[in-house]
């Protein structure tokens, strides 16, 4: 198991320093989604729901479901356990592409601007909180290596 910190007094090594950072990743990842998915139970709608809506809300033409797993990174069948409750809800619609009828795409339906509105309003609150204070400088630099380490992982 990585060890959070180093022992008191000791200056962490920069192995320390990479498996902390490691750490803290998943912690705050793992910590974050179930924030949010608390503080949006109200809405009947999770993290990972609302990174469907999200992405294909950008995308009026609809997303073909291959294109939106890379997007949301989940594999295939966990995309499709996610569709299948949107659909339920009538958030999204799946039809078959015009292009290749193998392949499907899947779209928003109007009745899902409200809750992706309220959902975004919720994650700017809830960002808003936990960022406040934080220096703006520290913030930007984490955010720039934070979407070095991803880059490299997308390889």
């Amino acid at each position: 198991m990585v060890r959070s910190t180093p022992p008191e007094g000791d200056r962490p090594t920069i192995e320390d320093v990479h498996s902390i950072f490691a750490a803290e990743v998943v912690v705050i990842a793992r910590r974050w989604k179930a924030h949010m998915d608390e503080r949006s139970e109200a809405l009947d709608l999770t993290l990972s729901r609302f990174a469907v809506l999200y992405w294909l809300s950008g995308f009026p033409e609809g997303l073909r479901q291959r294109e939106l797993a890379d997007r949301v990174s989940v594999e295939g069948a966990t995309l499709v356990r996610l569709i299948d409750a949107l659909v339920d809800r009538g958030l999204v619609e799946r039809r078959s592409s015009s292009v290749d009828r193998r392949a499907n795409v899947i779209t928003l339906t109007e009745a899902a601007a409200p809750l992706v509105a309220r959902f975004r309003e919720l994650e700017r609150t809830s960002e808003g909180e936990l960022l406040h204070g934080i220096d703006e400088d520290k913030l930007r630099t984490c955010v720039e290596v934070l979407s070095l380490v991803r880059q490299r992982l997308e390889v």
